[in-house]
């Protein structure tokens, strides 16, 4: 419920500060590594669109091919 609901708050959540979902979390008695929420997150993240907004490769790319 706390990552749908991140997600829905985030959409842009590659670039959101992960420590107060961590934070949220840890109350609830769940420990996870930084890396490790963000793959999960990635996972569970099902707007297609978030596909390439949350790809930092492909967004620095689009930049440099825009200018």
């Amino acid at each position: 419920k706390l990552i749908e609901e991140f997600l829905i708050q985030y959409p842009y959540w590659e670039q959101a500060n992960l420590t107060s979902l961590r934070s949220e979390l840890e109350e609830e008695g769940i420990t996870v590594e930084k890396e490790l929420l963000q793959k999960f997150l990635r996972q569970e993240d099902k707007n297609e669109d978030n596909d390439i907004l949350n790809d930092l490769q492909l967004l620095e790319a689009i930049e440099i091919l825009g200018n």
